[in-house]
């Protein structure tokens, strides 16, 4: 008798690089404007590689923006740039890549009383849109689809961002999933991500 199962993985290393995760978001309540930089790097192990291995690269930086509206709504835009090395064939690609639109909905917010444990609960839901160049010219024909700059698809993209604050100290979790579509330019679709992080800050207040 022979048993037959279902595995599902991803056939490229680091899949699509993507900015999903908020992060420790400043000032709670308030509208910013800002700049950040997201760094990745990936080892491919392949006997058939001259070298054992090939190093892959991802720097990704955002300029984003939130706006407050009321004391729970948000809206937050993220416009990436990215670039993506890979030593082994010195390859190296830049540019716009797919951009975020995100609305948040605070459910719990203790930031602003006297307690010691204070506490702020978010819910966030979005889209990504297809502002990345998926399409390569001839010579980047042998790279993985995640060297491209954006996928050209809509995703759904939803989080779950919870802070606890003690004195000067914030902890912050994050979770989002990724629902990804298959793209227009050649029925590809990379695989739904899912992601937790936890970020631990210390925060200190100056004059002015």
């Amino acid at each position: 008798m022979l048993l037959a199962t279902s595995t599902f993985a991803c056939d490229i290393c680091g899949c699509s690089v993507t900015g999903n995760t908020l992060a420790i978001l400043p000032h709670y309540q308030r509208s910013f404007i800002g700049i950040r930089t997201l760094y990745q790097s990936y080892e491919n192990v392949n006997p058939l590689y001259e070298t054992g291995s090939i190093q892959d690269y991802f720097i990704q930086t955002n300029l984003w923006r939130r706006y407050t509206f009321g004391k729970r709504w948000q809206v937050i835009g993220v416009l990436p740039y990215n670039v993506n090395h890979r030593n082994y064939s010195n390859t190296t690609r830049h540019g716009i890549g797919d951009a975020s639109a995100l609305v948040n909905f605070t459910i719990l917010n203790t930031m602003d009383s006297t307690k010691t444990f204070k506490h702020h609960l978010m819910v966030v839901t979005g889209a990504k849109l297809p502002t990345g160049n998926f399409m390569e010219e001839e010579r980047f024909a042998d790279i993985p689809a995640n060297f491209r700059l954006g996928t050209t698809s809509f995703n759904a993209l939803f989080n779950i961002v919870y802070t606890l604050r003690y004195q000067g100290f914030v902890f912050s979790a994050n979770a989002n999933y990724r629902l990804a579509n298959k793209n227009q330019a050649r029925s590809y679709k990379f695989g739904n991500q899912a992601n937790i992080t936890g970020y631990l800050a210390y925060q200190q207040r100056k004059e002015n």
